[in-house]
């Protein structure tokens, strides 16, 4: 929703709502901590997660997206709203990975080696 001449609008593209959202000094030494596949079992496939060029990136089915990191543990795509959330367990690995969108969020297990 935005506010315009004196009146609330909604504001979309699609489906999407625009975020306004900042990255964050990446520390490279974690990355490799959320390095892994990640199992989509509902559709059949699995995410990549792999650092690229530039820090953090995913290999879905279809492409390869790269990462902007929000927190010390999520991250946005850098062309759509979705977001990954990393979980831990108490021991401190990295175990799922939930990706979340405006319409929907799935709970990817991390595939052991």
């Amino acid at each position: 929703m935005e506010k315009r001449d004196g009146k609330w609008v909604e504001v979309m593209t699609s489906w999407q709502y625009k975020f306004d959202r900042k990255a964050i000094p990446v520390d490279e030494s974690k990355l490799a901590d959320y390095v892994g596949e990640y199992d989509l079992a509902e559709q059949g496939a699995t995410f990549h997660v792999e650092i690229g060029d530039n820090g953090l990136q995913v290999r879905g089915p279809t492409r390869t997206v790269p990462c902007i990191q929000d927190t010390e543990f999520t991250f946005h795509l850098a062309d759509d709203t979705a977001e990954m959330i990393f979980i831990r367990d108490k021991t401190g690995a990295v175990t799922h990975l939930v990706f979340a969108t405006p319409i929907v969020n799935m709970v990817l297990p991390r595939v052991e080696e």
